[in-house]
C-alpha cells in the first residue's frame, strides 16, 4: 500500500482482511503516520516505495493526484499489478502512458472510481438503458485534501465516470462554469454535457458546502431512477397503464449491502488471479479525465468572457 492517508488507510484495512491476500507493508511520505498504520495492522513500514515493490505482487496507490503518474509508472515498470485511486493521473497523456505500460507488461491497471461498486449503482445498472437526461449533485464540506486539483478532478470525476459508463455515445458539447472560493482551484462547478445521441448530463459539485450530499438521477423512456450514493439506496419509478391511462409505480429493488471499497479491492484481486479486465480499467480513467479537462477548459473560457 503506497499512501495511507484519508483513503489509503482504508485500502490497507481491507487488504489485511481479504481472504487469500497478505498485506506485506505500507509506505507513506509521512513517516509517523505510515508507522502508525503499519503497527495497527501488524505489517512493515517502508520509507521507500521502491523497497516495498521488491516484495509484493499487487499494490494500491492512494496519494495526491499529482503523484499518481510517477508512482504508478514505477509500480508498473516493477511488474506490479496496480490499483490507482481516481483520477488516474493529473494529465490525460500521463494516463495514456500508464495504459500502454500495463498492456505491454500484461498487468492489471484498475482505477479507483469507487461509485461503480456502490450497491445502489450495482442494483440499478441493468435498468439504465438509453437515459436521455442525467442529473448529479455531489457536494461536500471543505477539506484541504484534494484541493491540489480543481473540484472537477477531485469530486465531479466520480459522476463523470458513471455518466460515461451509462451513455455509450460521444460527447458533442460542453458548457460549464466554476468558481474558486477557498483554494486557488475551482471549488464549485456546474457542467452541462450534450452527447451525440441527444442525451444531456447536468453535473453540479461543490467542496465548500455545510453538508454532504451525493445523488444521481437517470431519466429515460418510461422510467425514472434515483440513487443516493451515501445511503446506498435507490428508487425506481416505472410508467404503467391502467385502463388506458398512464401512471407511475414504484418498483421493488433488491440492494445487496456491501462496502464499496471492499467490493472494489476484491474485484481487483480477482482480475489479477483470473486475468479478467477490471470493471474500471485505465481507458475508463483516461476518458473521465479527458472529459474533466473539457469541462475545466469551458470554465476557463467562461471566466475569460466574464473578465474574472
Amino acid at each position: 500500500m503506497i499512501g495511507v492517508g484519508y483513503l489509503g488507510k482504508h485500502h490497507a484495512r481491507v487488504y489485511s482482511g481479504t481472504p487469500g491476500v497478505k498485506l506485506i507493508g505500507v509506505s507513506d511520505i509521512n513517516r509517523s503516520l505510515g508507522m502508525k498504520i503499519a503497527n495497527d495492522l501488524g505489517v512493515s513500514f517502508f520509507e521507500s516505495p521502491s523497497e516495498l515493490l521488491k516484495k509484493i505482487d499487487v499494490v494500491s496507490v492512494s496519494t495526491p493526484t499529482v503523484t499518481h503518474y510517477r508512482l504508478a509508472r514505477e509500480t508498473l515498470l516493477s511488474g506490479i499489478h496496480t490499483l490507482v485511486e481516481k483520477p488516474i493521473t493529473e494529465k490525460p497523456e500521463e494516463a495514456a502512458e500508464l495504459i500502454s505500460l500495463s498492456k505491454e507488461r500484461g498487468l492489471v491497471l484498475q482505477v479507483g472510481h469507487i461509485e461503480r461498486f456502490n450497491p445502489a449503482i450495482i442494483a440499478v445498472s441493468s435498468l439504465i438503458k438509453e437515459p436521455m437526461f442525467i442529473e448529479a449533485q455531489r457536494i461536500a464540506i471543505y477539506n484541504e485534501r484534494g484541493t491540489d486539483v480543481a473540484v472537477v478532478l477531485d469530486l465531479m470525476v466520480h459522476d463523470i465516470d458513471i455518466v460515461l459508463a451509462s451513455l455509450h455515445s460521444k460527447v458533442k458539447k460542453v458548457e460549464a462554469i466554476g468558481v474558486p472560493i477557498l483554494s486557488e482551484e475551482y471549488d464549485i462547478a456546474n457542467a452541462r454535457i450534450e452527447f451525440e445521441n441527444g442525451a444531456i448530463a447536468s453535473l453540479t459539485t461543490s467542496r465548500v458546502s455545510y453538508k454532504k450530499e451525493r445523488k444521481i438521477r437517470f431519466f429515460q423512456r418510461d422510467m425514472y431512477i434515483s440513487v443516493d450514493y451515501l445511503s446506498h439506496q435507490a428508487d425506481v419509478w416505472k410508467r404503467i397503464e391502467i385502463d388506458g391511462k398512464p401512471y407511475v409505480r414504484k418498483e421493488e429493488l433488491e440492494i445487496i449491502p456491501k462496502e464499496p471499497l471492499r467490493a472494489e479491492i476484491e474485484s481487483f484481486v480477482r482480475c489479477v488471479r483470473c486475468g479478467d479486465s477490471p470493471v474500471v480499467n485505465g481507458e475508463d480513467g483516461e476518458r473521465a479525465i479527458q472529459l474533466a479537462y473539457r469541462i475545466i477548459d469551458s470554465m476557463d473560457e467562461h471566466r475569460r468572457i466574464m473578465g474574472i
